[in-house]
């Protein structure tokens, strides 16, 4: 509901966003990621889960980043950037990266 009404504003605006989305939400609303796209703006990483780093096991994050991946593919998105939920990264977030 809202990312369209954002997607307006910044036309309006004449402005460029990324978009750091889950993979499941972006499947589930792929015209939108389209649309995004379509105006230039990027789509990149977050996730699948949502997970939070320091709180899961890193094979935990390496399965939801790889399906996450596989996910935004289908979407025609090869992500270059990743933002970690909760901006809370574990020892081994760089790594996995």
């Amino acid at each position: 509901m809202w990312t369209p009404r954002v997607l307006d504003a910044l036309r309006a605006a004449g402005a460029r966003a990324t978009f750091f989305v889950l993979s499941d939400r972006a499947a589930a609303h792929r015209d939108v990621v389209g649309r995004a796209r379509a105006e230039g703006h990027r789509v990149e990483l977050h996730g699948e889960a949502h997970l939070r780093h320091p709180d899961v096991p890193r094979a935990a994050v390496e399965r939801d980043t790889d399906r996450a991946l596989a996910a935004l593919g289908r979407l025609g998105v090869e992500p270059a950037l990743w933002r970690l939920p909760w901006g809370r990264p574990a020892p081994w977030s760089e790594e996995v990266a």
